[in-house]
């Protein structure tokens, strides 16, 4: 600014400040203490000329934020706001009395005193200097004092207004100023986010450096363009969306959408705008783009690795439920006492852990030489009941055949036609033999994950170990209640069902039969024949009888030739029928002992039953051995009942 130029604005807004104030002389002014009451005590003048003064004066100011006072004909104070006050470093009515002199450095006083004289004498339009004043508190003020005349209409001049203005705020805000407009500047051009402004069409009117280098193009082609055609394409609805709903004072301040620089990068801004108004109009949009990137990016790679995490953890409880499951099957295979026990056991922890497969446990039958079918889950009509051990690869390699797809490895020959997309066998070994094999088809449109093939693995060692352990325990337990030769019960056996079969019948009250019978001419036999002979035509009389029983009835060996048969729920009116029945069953009996066949086989048979004979194990035993003795007595091939 030049010096003339400030120098008139200065005069021009000293001139309205004394116009103002001197307007308000002829107004009413509100009610305020006497002049005469607040110098009184100080005051050298007449009271009748203070009471004028009192009456002439107008009121200051007290909301101005310059310094006013009023000085009467001897420079003294009669008035002062509270800006004069506080500038001066005094408080209330400290002030007044004082004369202008009193309060300033020595040096300056004498020239204020002349200046004063001046303007008294009407030579002078105004006073203005610069002085430092005595405060009360020992601080040295700098202000600029700047004093005029106050007249009557008679133009004569009654008082001086005094206006204290603080040299030091005043230079401050000056410069402040100008370096406050240079910073905020500094700051447009300087910031990394974009600052921009555009109207209502969304013609950019303002946009600062960073973004020629987020958008790829200078200043001068951004200013002028059209905001909304630098949005992605399917974001531009959004974007005039959410300015018109800013318009309504509706819309948020901050949103997120992706924005293509010159080069065709998809760049993520986040903006915070607010619309600008004039005459309570909208006329445009103001705002900070920050590009986000970058986070955006970061912020989508730890997404993603939270939910890789969270498949992880999530993966990893699965497991541990699985091989709980596993655990659990373990040990109720070894609580298990028969192999068909086991398999519903395999079953039902098979559908939790393989839930979307189609299943199957097959078991080695080794007289037939195939694998069967002995647990189905799933979709059971997707897998054959039986096949040979050759049609499987795992059993031909003994070890895990894994097909992810049908152009990935041999198919083995037992699937079904379609083959399924992808499937795993494993062999189940137990004692270095193969006992069987797992088979499971990979579920539609879902990998086969090799924790499912380790799972696989584990669930097959837990069954093959099962089912080894079961098999030895029904041999040992086979071994224990069967007859080596015939397969049929022994006597121990023989014994407890018999014991069993009593006290089902004493609670049922219902009858119970025996029936015991021998080969006729037995020693005759293995004399002609030998024993093997002998043991041979047991071993066919073993397995007619059981062919020629009911199923819930039960036959036993006794030794050498003697059997016993348990007739459940059979009296003595119906034993003998039973009996007539297995003795036709031997007299037809077809023996070959070295290619000739023998003939004229034929038994004798006793009959006891409970309660007429008995009701107890001896009792009932020893009955019906004594009506076989008479039968064989009374020339065998014969039946007799007991007494």
């Amino acid at each position: 600014m030049k010096p003339n130029s400030r120098l008139a604005d200065e005069l021009e807004s000293i001139r309205l400040q004394i116009a103002e104030i001197q307007s308000m002389a002829t107004k009413n002014r509100p009610a305020q203490p006497a002049v005469s009451e607040m110098i009184e005590a100080s005051a050298p003048a007449s009271l009748s000329r203070i009471r004028e003064l009192d009456r002439l004066l107008p009121p200051l100011p007290e909301s101005a934020p310059l310094g006013i006072a009023l000085i009467d004909s001897d420079h003294r104070f009669v008035r002062a706001n509270k800006v004069a006050c506080q500038m001066l470093g005094y408080q209330g009515q400290e002030l007044l009395g004082l004369t202008v002199g009193e309060i300033m450095q020595e040096k300056d006083a004498k020239a204020c005193l002349l200046q004063l004289n001046l303007m008294s004498a009407g030579k002078l339009p105004f006073a203005r200097f610069e002085s430092r004043f005595y405060a009360k508190k020992g601080k040295t003020p700098h202000l600029q004092l700047t004093i005029c005349p106050l007249c009557e209409d008679s133009r004569q001049s009654i008082a001086a207004l005094a206006i204290f203005e603080n040299i030091v705020v005043r230079g401050d805000a000056e410069g402040d100023c100008e370096t406050s407009s240079g910073l905020h500047r500094e700051i447009f051009e300087n910031a990394r986010d974009i600052v921009f402004a555009h109207d209502l069409a969304g013609n950019i009117s303002s946009v600062n450096k960073s973004a020629e280098q987020i958008f790829g193009c200078s200043r001068d082609d951004l200013i002028g363009s059209n905001f909304y055609e630098r949005v992605a394409p399917e974001m531009r609805d959004l974007a005039r969306k959410m300015t018109e709903q800013q318009m309504e004072g509706k819309g948020d301040t901050e949103f997120q959408i992706d924005v293509i620089s010159r080069d065709g990068r998809r760049i993520c801004m986040e903006i915070s705008s607010h619309p600008v108004f004039r005459a309570g109009k909208p006329v445009g949009i103001q705002g900070i783009a920050r590009d986000i990137t970058g986070r955006k990016k970061t912020e989508e790679e730890l997404s993603l690795k939270n939910r890789k995490l969270q498949e992880w953890v999530g993966e990893l409880e699965k497991r541990t439920s699985e091989m709980a499951l596993l655990s659990e099957m373990g040990d109720m295979l070894r609580a298990c006492l028969t192999t068909s026990e086991a398999y519903s056991v395999i079953i039902n922890v098979a559908q939790q852990i393989f839930p979307v497969q189609t299943g199957a446990l097959y078991i080695i039958d080794k007289p037939r030489n195939v694998l069967e079918a002995v647990a189905l889950w799933g979709e059971p009509s997707k897998a054959v009941d039986t096949f040979i051990p050759n049609d499987c690869w795992a059993l031909r390699r003994g070890r895990v055949h894994w097909v992810e797809d049908q152009n990935s490895g041999p198919m083995c020959r037992h699937l079904r036609n379609p083959a399924p997309e992808g499937y795993i066998c494993v062999p189940m070994m137990a004692q270095s033999q193969a006992i069987g094999v797992l088979s499971l088809e990979k579920p539609l449109n879902e990998p086969f994950r090799e924790s499912k093939r380790q799972l696989a693995l584990a669930m097959a060692e837990h069954v093959a170990m099962a089912l080894s352990n079961l098999r030895l325990h029904e041999t040992l337990r086979s071994q224990s209640i069967r007859d080596p030769l015939t397969g049929l019960f022994n006597q121990n056996f023989m014994e407890e069902s018999l014991d069993l079969e009593l006290h089902r019948s004493v609670r049922n009250q219902c009858p119970l039969g025996i029936i015991m019978t021998e080969v006729d001419n037995s020693d005759l036999i293995r004399l002609t024949f030998g024993q093997e002979a002998a043991d041979y035509i047991v071993r066919n009389l073993g397995k007619l009888l059981q062919r020629n029983i009911r199923k819930e009835d039960i036959v036993c060996r006794l030794g050498d030739c003697k059997f016993v048969i348990l007739l459940p729920q059979s009296g003595i009116e119906v034993c003998p029928q039973r009996a007539e029945n297995l003795m036709a069953a031997v007299r037809s009996l077809d023996v070959t002992l070295f290619m000739s066949p023998v003939a004229g086989i034929t038994a004798s048979m006793g009959i006891a039953t409970f309660p007429d004979h008995g009701r107890t194990v001896e009792s009932l035993l020893g009955a019906a051995e004594a009506a076989l003795r008479r039968a064989r007595e009374a020339g065998g091939n014969s039946i007799v009942s007991a007494n």
